[in-house]
């Protein structure tokens, strides 16, 4: 069962309320050293105020305890983003890719980050992925239509002979 400080802070934390969420939910991981929760929670609240190096210790412990959850590589893909390290960022979100394929928000991360660097058919290529794993996908959607509105990417026809 979950803490009243997890629940509390998971409750601050929907709110935006990130600084007060920080405090409960610092609260539940004394409670329970082996937190995941509250620990992500607390990862996120740091991200969401911008103290990176924070939320990036926390999802190192949270990588040492369980190596194999592809949201915690997401993160620390958007943190490498944030820091303008793109290679890192797209390390990040291809190990997010390879633990967990059906997630559409590692796609058109994917597909932002290829954006950014101007491979403009590759990045319509992983928005595209997403939106088949999930049509009603926000940031996919937005991002499609972003690609394709600024006529970034050119859809040829076939030519015709004869």
């Amino acid at each position: 069962m979950e803490s009243k400080n997890h629940q509390r802070g998971v409750q601050l934390f929907e709110l935006g309320r990130f600084n007060e969420a920080i405090t409960y939910l610092q609260q539940a991981i004394t409670e329970s050293v082996y937190n995941y929760g509250s620990k992500y929670y607390l990862a996120l609240c740091f991200f969401n105020i911008e103290d990176f190096d924070k939320s990036a210790t926390i999802l190192d412990e949270l990588l040492h305890e369980t190596p194999n959850e592809g949201n915690l590589f997401f993160l620390k893909g958007q943190i490498a983003s944030r820091k303008d390290k793109s290679a890192e960022a797209l390390q990040f979100v291809n190990q997010s890719i390879e633990l967990d394929p059906y997630e559409a928000d590692y796609f058109g991360f994917k597909g932002a980050l290829l954006m950014n660097n101007k491979k403009f058919e590759e990045a319509l290529h992983f928005v595209n992925e997403g939106l088949k794993l999930n049509p009603k996908n926000t940031a996919c959607l937005n991002l499609r239509a972003r690609l394709l509105t600024l006529s970034l990417i050119h859809i040829s026809e076939p030519t015709r002979l004869g």
